[in-house]
């Protein structure tokens, strides 16, 4: 994966909540990109969450969708991603 433009450093944006997911939520996301080896540490950090079950949602989700990324970034193959064709779990977002 080639992010362009992207250096050594520092990235927060905020997240909103989706149309439709009550109550509202606001949140950040925060990457670093550092130098290591031949290669660029990418390392996210995701919080204000409102309550340890947002959190745990949230956690689900990045479970679910990370180890997607890191196949995309060694050129996988991501076959099909259950989530996008069926509703996640209960739970899990």
């Amino acid at each position: 994966m080639i992010i362009a433009g992207a250096e050594v450093g520092q990235f927060i944006g905020p997240l909103r909540t989706p149309l439709g997911v009550e109550p509202p939520l606001q949140t950040a996301v925060e990457v670093t990109f550092s130098p290591v080896g031949c290669g660029t540490r990418v390392r996210l950090c995701h919080y204000g969450f409102a309550d340890q079950a947002t959190h745990d949602r949230h956690a689900a989700g990045w479970a679910h969708y990370l180890p997607r990324l890191a196949t995309a970034a060694a050129g996988g193959d991501l076959g099909t991603d259950g989530w996008r064709t069926a509703s996640p779990p209960s739970g899990e977002a």
